[in-house]
């Protein structure tokens, strides 16, 4: 006897044929009882297409690949001063504290966009803050993507800077605060200054952004992309299309002027 396609041997409401009188009917004829595959062997089921394999991404990092960072770690901060990039120099214990940059971290946007001068479109990385003496040392390395303009032909850009972190920061003292005195020599130049006793990892990042950001920014500079390729070859703008020139003095004419004889 063949399988039925139905949950009942005599017809359903979905299936107004008795089968297992056709079956008895075939029998009398000497005819065969072909077989009817169950439903999850149906025949000529099409199968499901391939899924198309996933197009890497053109441009995975930022900029040149990071170096992979240790894992996020407090180093004896609290949670909140963690979170908000505030280190307590002295709380500091062992290796330090380790931070997770991204776009998700208001403190890190705001420190990047004072330090380019404009808000970034990414921003990833990784800062580790280990006590130095007084002071702190911050290492690890950053990558920020930001819309820019061709100093030269004002094209769109996108500006692309990556790199890695080590910075020196030592805490304000009164011997440098004393009016008319410095205080300072010059290995004191590389240093960075806090005040209080939290170092804040938005003014680390704003230096970072500012000690690279390039000057000009022109298209043919490395970690630059033209937004618009077809804006033609870096240029100086054409006068009729360009900013204005000087304006011409208004005694020009009387540059070949001479008095009447």
């Amino acid at each position: 006897m063949r399988k039925s396609k139905g949950t009942a041997r005599g017809g359903t409401s979905e299936d107004p044929f008795n089968i297992d009188e056709l079956d008895r009917l075939l029998a009398r004829m000497g005819a065969a009882i072909p077989e009817v595959a169950a439903e999850d062997d149906a025949i000529g089921a099409p199968e499901p297409p391939e899924a198309p394999p996933l197009e890497p991404d053109p441009d995975p990092r930022l900029g040149a690949a990071l170096p992979e960072g240790p894992a996020a770690r407090t180093g004896g901060l609290s949670a909140d001063n963690h979170r908000h990039g505030r280190v307590l120099v002295e709380q500091l214990v062992g290796e330090g504290a380790v931070f997770a940059i991204d776009l998700g971290l208001p403190w890190a946007v705001a420190g990047a966009q004072i330090g380019l001068g404009c808000a970034p479109t990414a921003l990833e990385g990784w800062l580790q803050v280990i006590q130095e003496g007084e002071g702190a040392r911050v290492t690890g390395a950053l990558a920020v993507r930001l819309p820019r303009s061709c100093d030269r032909c004002l094209a769109a850009l996108e500006l692309r800077l990556s790199g890695p972190v080590s910075l020196a920061y030592q805490p304000v003292t009164a011997e440098i605060e004393a009016p008319g005195e410095t205080g300072l020599s010059a290995d004191d130049l590389d240093i960075g200054w806090f005040e209080g006793p939290a170092l804040e990892l938005e003014q680390v990042i704003s230096e970072q952004m500012a000690l690279w950001l390039p000057d000009p920014v022109l298209c043919d500079e490395p970690g630059t992309a033209r937004l618009r390729p077809e804006d033609g070859p870096c240029a100086l703008p054409a006068a009729a299309g360009g900013p204005p020139g000087p304006r011409p003095s208004p005694f020009l004419g009387l540059a070949s002027w001479k008095p009447p004889q």
